[in-house]
């Protein structure tokens, strides 16, 4: 049954993914034609409508996954809180446009903030069949939605570019991809919502989505408001800088987290009362995590001056720093997001919004009181977000899970990290020693099968039983056929290949 956990995975990765390889290099595009300042201006724009829409997609999402009797008043409730939140903030934004220029003496802001905000409505209406779709482990047609979404919005924004567009093709984009999405997930889910909603159940819902909402606000805004405090204190030139770097990490990071974190809060949440599986099963997550994003995010940071060469040009040779940096911040930030998951799905989401609330601090308290100097001190302080609040959030897990599950992420993590300095170690030699003044393509092609074959060697010496689990389950997940759509079928595979592991493993989860 492995496959089916593998397959959900797989659904999973394509939502939170889709196309974003190609949103990328629409992106690439544009900034080729724009320079750091125009896309500093619309990244602003875009950073203030993603900050209000995290309000919108995660007030009362957690709520409606987690929660074990769940009726349909909740649902209608739901549904008219997030569509009348969502339609508020976008004739906020449309107000308030003028303003904003004004507070960032950038004329052109207003206009692009005024439409873009018209994409909060499209996500109030379609949270809640959102999360109703990943309640029911149902990830197929979310990843379809994401697919379509993303592919429209980047032909539209490609075609706009040529045509001299500018700024506006990123405005499209983002546009046709929030109405494509909405309208993909209303075709694919069978509830539709009556006029009924119930204070009560609104609080039922707000008791636990409140935390949740502060955990995202705090933790995902601090993304958002991290833009908005480097264009206020660097200007807009450094926000285009800043967004490139952002996006080059945020790209592989997000797609593989919220993969990670959509799978995993609704299986975790289905062994909230038997702590003994969670446990295993956050030591298998762990393991994987481990395994794929420690030499991902690191090939990233150390071929980030072909990857910025190549498809951005010389003239964006300032933002390699910014990528390398925001790349080993992206490393530990990955590995810790099951714990977020597993806290969450105890109910306890008042523990990962005290962490979330402590990393929100730390950034806008380095920029008050030691404003950075350049765009590399802003990424230093973002990436050392990080490191100066996951002890916080691992402490909560061990309280929860024990003393072996701790030990468990420790020794899951080791391995992959040996075998990533030295995959790290080989590409630098290399690069020192025979690679110096080749062109970028060159480059890449040379580096990036060089570091995966050294790393699968590495793993295959050092831990040879890990990296056959992580095959298995990837080759049977591929193999696989069927939906992926059986809650308890992928528990139990889940379960499976965590018994699998504790059972080889030289410490027990108790």
């Amino acid at each position: 049954m492995a496959f089916r956990a593998g397959r959900s995975l797989i659904w999973a990765l394509l939502e939170s993914g889709g196309l974003s390889v190609l949103s990328l290099t629409v992106l690439f595009v544009v900034a080729r034609i724009l320079g750091p300042s125009d896309l500093g201006t619309v990244a602003l724009a875009l950073g203030i409508v993603q900050t209000l829409a995290i309000v919108v997609d995660t007030l009362l999402h957690d709520a409606i996954v987690q929660r074990p009797n769940l009726e349909d008043d909740h649902l209608h409730t739901a549904f008219w809180t997030c569509l009348g939140l969502g339609l508020f903030f976008s004739a906020t934004c449309w107000f308030t446009a003028p303003l904003m220029g004004r507070l960032f003496d950038s004329p052109g802001l207003a206009p692009l903030l005024s439409v873009a905000g018209l994409s909060l409505a499209f996500s109030g209406a379609g949270s809640v069949p959102i999360a109703i779709l990943r309640r029911k482990f149902l990830f197929k047609p979310l990843a379809l939605r994401t697919l379509y979404g993303r592919l429209a919005g980047a032909v539209a924004a490609i075609v706009l570019a040529a045509l001299g567009y500018g700024v506006w093709s990123l405005i499209a984009q983002h546009l046709i991809q929030a109405a494509m999405n909405t309208a993909f997930v209303w075709r694919s889910s069978p509830w539709r919502p009556v006029a009924v909603f119930h204070g009560r159940r609104l609080t039922e819902l707000m008791s636990f989505g409140i935390m949740t909402l502060g955990t995202r606000v705090a933790w995902l805004s601090s993304a958002r408001l991290f833009t908005v405090l480097v264009g206020y204190f660097l200007g807009v030139t450094a926000v285009g800088y800043i967004n490139i770097a952002q996006r080059v990490v945020d790209t592989l990071h997000d797609m593989l987290a919220g993969a990670a974190y959509n799978l995993a809060l609704p299986i975790f949440s289905r062994q909230q009362a038997d702590r003994i599986a969670l446990a295993r099963t956050y030591r298998q997550a762990t393991e994987f995590a481990a395994l794929t994003v420690q030499p991902m995010f690191a090939g990233v940071a150390i071929c980030a001056p072909a990857i910025v060469h190549l498809f951005l040009g010389e003239s964006w040779t300032a933002a390699i720093p910014l990528v390398q940096v925001m790349a080993v911040g992206a490393m530990l930030q990955f590995v810790l997001l099951f714990a977020d998951a597993a806290v969450t799905a105890l109910g306890k989401p008042g523990y990962v919004f005290a962490y979330a609330t402590l990393s929100f601090v730390f950034v806008v308290a380095s920029f008050v009181l030691l404003p950075p100097a350049d765009p590399l001190h802003a990424a230093i302080i973002w990436a050392a977000r990080v490191v100066i609040v996951a002890p916080f959030l691992l402490g909560m897990v061990h309280r929860l899970l024990g003393r072996a599950a701790t030990v468990e992420f420790f020794k899951a993590s080791l391995a992959p990290l040996i075998a990533t300095a030295v995959m790290v170690g080989a590409i630098a030699m290399v690069n020192t020693e025979l690679l110096a003044g080749r062109p970028p393509l060159y480059l890449l092609l040379i580096q990036i099968p060089l570091g995966a074959a050294v790393y699968v060697l590495v793993m295959a010496l050092i831990a040879r039983d890990a990296l056959k689990r992580f095959l298995t389950f990837v080759v049977a997940g591929i193999r696989g056929s069927g939906s992926s759509g059986a809650p308890q079928a992928t528990i139990d595979a889940m379960k499976a290949t965590a018994s699998c592991i504790s059972s080889s493993s030289p410490t027990a989860i108790p």
